[in-house]
């Protein structure tokens, strides 16, 4: 799902495609998304799957400014149960 969160209280969500994890379906929906964001400039945070980067690279050229968010979930050093 593409977001666009231009404002605080506003969200538009300007792509979404149901797929697998596959470079395939990461293309077409990089793809896709390049084809409806028409901005100058866009930034795009995607998790770590690479799949993404090719495609962004591609369809974005140089307008997009892109970073992975990579969440790690367990348990703290001290084993405690807290979330982190």
């Amino acid at each position: 799902m593409a977001v666009d969160g231009n404002r605080r209280r506003h969200k538009l969500i300007v792509s979404w495609f149901l797929c697998k994890r596959t470079a395939e379906d990461a293309n077409e929906f990089i793809r896709d998304l390049s084809q409806r964001v028409i901005s100058e400039r866009v930034q795009i945070s995607t998790d770590g799957l690479s799949f993404y980067n090719g495609p962004i690279r591609r369809f974005f050229y140089h307008r997009a400014d892109h970073g992975s968010e990579v969440k790690e979930y367990g348990l703290m050093d001290d084993d405690s149960p807290e979330r982190k």
